[in-house]
């Protein structure tokens, strides 16, 4: 008895979607100055971002591009030649307790750029922090660019300094905790 009852309401649903659907009009039915257009593509329409567009408009107040914004990457820096893409995955340790957070990132200035260069070591990028909790937070550094076991350290500005932050390397990661909520520099030894 289920299973006829199954084959029936089958039956029904497709009964169902073929009498909703609409046919389209042929062309001698359309009359006057009627006109009906059909769209059908097989790519999506992508058009450039423009400056009219909420993402446009929140990338470019974060002084980021939008394909920075929408990645949390940081790809260039402003002051940095060569900087190496960085971006913050999904997922972070917040107080010692491992949460679904994603700590945001946007581009650092120039100046912040020139300040991180008075470590004495090559910069390789600098970010600021748009939501960090309050806390120790572990997060994950991911840069195509980085090495496991190369020697690259994090700094974070803290009441007007630059304080070396506990951090390990690994293949395209670099797992940092930060304690501040000030801009981050990834250097290299």
């Amino acid at each position: 008895m289920k299973k006829f009852l199954a084959l029936v309401l089958a039956g029904v649903m497709c009964f169902g979607v073929v009498a909703m659907a609409a046919p389209s009009p042929a062309s001698s039915s359309v009359s006057g100055n009627s006109v009906v257009v059909t769209v059908i593509s097989e790519t999506p329409h992508t058009t450039p971002a423009s400056t009219t567009s909420p993402v446009a408009v929140q990338a470019a107040a974060e002084n980021m591009t939008v394909e920075e914004f929408v990645n949390n990457t940081v790809a260039s820096v402003p002051g940095v030649e060569d900087a190496i893409p960085v971006g913050v995955p999904s997922g972070a340790i917040i107080n010692g307790v491992k949460a679904n957070y994603s700590i945001l990132m946007t581009k650092s200035t120039k100046a912040v750029a020139a300040e991180a260069a008075t470590l004495g070591k090559k910069v390789l990028n600098v970010f600021a922090l748009r939501n960090k909790p309050a806390g120790e937070v572990q997060i994950s550094l991911y840069s195509p660019k980085v090495v496991a076991g190369q020697k690259i350290s994090v700094y974070q500005k803290i009441d007007g300094k630059w304080v070396l932050c506990k951090s390990s390397v690994r293949a395209e990661h670099i797992d940092v905790i930060l304690v501040g909520n000030g801009p981050v520099a990834v250097v290299l030894n």
